[in-house]
């Protein structure tokens, strides 16, 4: 009976021995990780590309360069940006724009316009500014209008006829003179006196006889 006790406690402990080994059980082995970490968000702001519709920008495009100007005699243009990053935004006078994609039109007053161009970076927080000084000018010296008070011009008006006749009576002994600028740019002269464009000149004294009445236009350009 001793010898029989004996030998089923050693063959319990050697199966409790077998049990506790083994390199395929639940409890084997090193426990490892799910490393879920997501890469970190680009922070690049960059512009690869800038560009308007109506000519080249100074300096020519560098992404180094923040601050351009451009000359045109258009009264409207739109602006292309290209991101260097495609997860990047871009803002062309606070409006959103697809990267590489044209603005809407952007009108141009007479003079300088700033054009703003902001790009956020992926990272929501890192952002780079940039700026196009627009300069509209204009070649355009001609008037759309031009008329006297009291009378009237013997021709009918047109902006490329410069020459004009006119009869007033006896007893009217002074005029005035209304011209209107095609472009808004341009600078109106009757008789050495500058005068704003659809406004009337002082009046100018007539006498008996032809008198003459000089108007000139000098465009927006100079």
């Amino acid at each position: 009976m001793i010898t029989l006790v004996r030998a089923l406690a050693a063959y319990l402990l050697l199966a409790i021995a077998i049990a506790g080994c083994g390199g395929g059980g639940g409890g084997g082995g090193s426990p490892t990780s799910d490393d879920t970490t997501p890469p970190p968000l680009s922070n690049d702001a960059s512009l690869s590309n800038l560009s308007v519709s109506t000519g080249a920008l100074v300096p020519g495009f560098d992404s180094s360069i923040n601050n351009y100007s451009h000359e045109t005699q258009q009264d409207s243009l739109t602006v292309t940006a290209t991101a260097s990053d495609s997860e990047a935004t871009i803002l062309v006078n606070g409006e959103t724009v697809v990267s590489g994609s044209s603005s809407n039109l952007i009108a141009l007053a007479a003079g300088d316009n700033d054009i703003s161009i902001i790009v956020t970076a992926e990272d929501g927080v890192t952002q780079t500014p940039y700026s196009i000084t627009v300069t509209r000018i204009d070649n355009d010296a001609t008037l759309s209008s031009l008329e006297i008070s009291p009378g009237s011009l013997d021709q009918a008006f047109f902006p490329n006829q410069l020459e004009y006749t006119a009869e007033v009576g006896y007893l009217d002994n002074s005029i005035t003179v209304t011209a209107i600028s095609t472009s808004a740019l341009a600078t109106i002269v009757v008789n050495g006196e500058t005068v704003e464009s659809g406004a009337a000149t002082p009046s100018i004294d007539l006498i008996e006889g032809p008198n003459s009445i000089d108007v000139s236009v000098t465009a927006g350009n100079g």
